[in-house]
């Protein structure tokens, strides 16, 4: 009786932990059938190059998940192995993807500063944080899905703003 109800509880903790983790994805929309989500935990105000004490409301940083479909899941591996003989990642099974981003909004641009592939077991398959020669600004265009993303990034920064400011 005593392991039936340890065992309840653990799978009650393991639920629960699922469920509290899933709260903090937001759903932003569709592009070509991939899904994309930010993490509400994570987004927050940068700091000021120059003084990492005060915090720049024009500088956004957040987690961007996207959830990729099986033609995506194509399409990577197909890119990604090219030029690879012997693939090392099996690009085929990425699930996901969770890329660190940065919303400039007086410049209207995004950047990107990490990226990290998993598998649908949320096993971690591929990790890179970008040099600061490799950062690309990307411009927000009207109308395309960035100009979405930027949209509902700075509305719910604008909703939440005591709660960005707050943010360690």
């Amino acid at each position: 009786m005593k392991r039936i109800s340890i065992l309840t509880l653990v799978l009650l903790f393991l639920l629960s932990s699922s469920v509290l983790a899933a709260i903090h994805w937001h759903w932003i929309g569709y592009n070509v059938g991939n899904t994309f989500y930010f993490d509400a935990a994570t987004i927050h105000y940068s700091y000021l190059e120059n003084n990492k004490t005060v915090q720049d409301k024009n500088i956004i940083s957040y987690s961007l998940k996207t959830a990729l479909t099986e033609q995506s899941r194509f399409n990577l591996a197909k890119y990604m192995n090219k030029d690879e003989k012997n693939p090392i990642i099996p690009w085929e099974n990425v699930a996901y993807m969770i890329t660190q981003q940065n919303i400039n909004v007086t410049n209207k641009t995004i950047t990107n500063d990490s990226v990290q592939c998993f598998d649908k077991n949320h096993v971690l398959l591929f990790s890179y944080k970008f040099k600061p020669a490799d950062v690309q600004l990307q411009e927000v265009m009207l109308d395309t899905f960035n100009d979405q993303i930027y949209h509902h990034i700075i509305r719910y920064a604008a909703e939440h703003n005591s709660e960005l400011e707050n943010h360690i």
